[in-house]
């Protein structure tokens, strides 16, 4: 049994935001109860966990309130050593105030922003239909005035041109620790959007192989090419194990899923957070075996299966409604595994 955890706390489907890709189309939906969150906070508090990560996620999170989270640090400490404890925040930043920057800061929240770059405001708007850039870049402000390191996640999306570059510099401009890009994916994303991704991935990496001054980590490349060094990738997009209970999800109402990108409509549910860990896991084991042979049948003879077992599952989920299909931007994820390889091999040879 995997001795670690992390929960994705989908606390609220509220959010102050209307991005034109949001998989959630209820808005003004449900909050988590203070009840809920009591359960959430005891997930595995039985079995003595190495580590429980706790990822407060939406909707917007922050549209709960400080006092919400107040609530969550007792309810999490009263539960687990605090030695084991680690929260990450995934916001869409533009409800950061001086307060919430030093909340943040005083209680060791790792941070995740989503923006994404110059061609933000024409995806991410308002309520009222404006753009929210300013005020993201505001919230970033004060994160960076607090001292909260924070990590920027960016959607690259089909049918909106970006000029590759200036996307390049203005993620880096940003002072973030890390940028994670990842493709919008599903049926809403035409047949040729794979190929487009995959110019769009591979200049990106060119871009950041060559840039001596970078000090941004940008994902997925560093933990692929951490994978060529210690044979085991650390990010969940390729993980083996990704469905198997190490990764949990759970809805404002309590209901629990496989990860927080399987949410929701046709996405299994495995369970409620009023249930016992080891039998939630029990259950996602079930999914993560079905899926583990149907990859190992459609990617065992790819030199780079053992390090990344058909991508993302929700990736695939989306487009064929099943768990069990490699990710459909495959081709993309090879050149990159390809890639770094070859630099990974380079720098040995170096150090030989």
């Amino acid at each position: 049994m995997c001795n670690r955890l992390m929960i994705i706390a989908k606390v609220t489907h509220r959010c102050n935001l209307r991005c034109s890709y949001c998989y959630l189309r209820d808005h003004d939906g449900p909050s988590m109860s203070l009840d809920t969150l009591d359960q959430v906070a005891q997930l595995g508090a039985a079995q003595a966990l190495h580590r429980v990560t706790f990822l407060w996620h939406g909707g917007e999170p922050l549209a709960m309130g400080l006092d919400f989270y107040r609530a969550a640090l007792l309810a999490t400490r009263s539960c687990h050593q605090p030695s084991s404890l680690r929260h990450y925040l995934q916001t869409n930043g533009t409800l950061i105030t001086p307060e919430v920057a030093s909340f943040l800061a005083d209680n060791h929240f790792k941070v995740g922003l989503s923006i994404d770059g110059p061609m933000h405001d024409s995806c991410r708007r308002t309520v009222s239909n404006e753009g929210s850039v300013a005020a993201v870049k505001r919230g970033i402000g004060y994160l960076h005035d607090a001292g909260v390191r924070f990590g920027v996640l960016a959607v690259l999306q089909p049918n909106n041109p970006i000029d590759i570059q200036s996307f390049y510099t203005f993620m880096n401009d940003l002072g973030a620790q890390t940028v994670k890009v990842q493709p919008l994916y599903g049926l809403r994303c035409p047949p040729s959007w794979p190929s487009q991704f995959r110019d769009m991935i591979n200049t990106l990496l060119e871009m950041w192989i060559h840039d001596s001054t970078c000090a941004t980590e940008w994902e997925p490349f560093v933990s692929i090419a951490k994978s060529f060094v210690t044979g085991g990738n650390t990010g969940c997009m390729f993980r083996r194990t990704c469905l198997g209970g190490e990764f949990l999800s759970v809805d404002p109402r309590g209901d629990v899923y496989l990860c927080g990108r399987l949410e929701g409509g046709s996405a299994p549910q495995i369970g409620s957070v009023a249930e016992n860990l080891a039998v939630l896991r029990s259950r996602a084991l079930c999914y993560h075996r079905e899926r583990d042979c149907a990859i190992a049948d459609q990617c065992g003879a790819c030199r780079y299966y053992r390090y990344c077992f058909g991508g993302c599952a929700a990736e695939g989920f989306f487009l064929s409604g099943g768990l069990t299909q490699k990710t459909p931007f495959c081709d993309a994820y090879h050149d990159v595994f390809s890639r770094l390889e070859a630099v990974t091999e380079e720098i040995r040879g170096r150090m030989a």
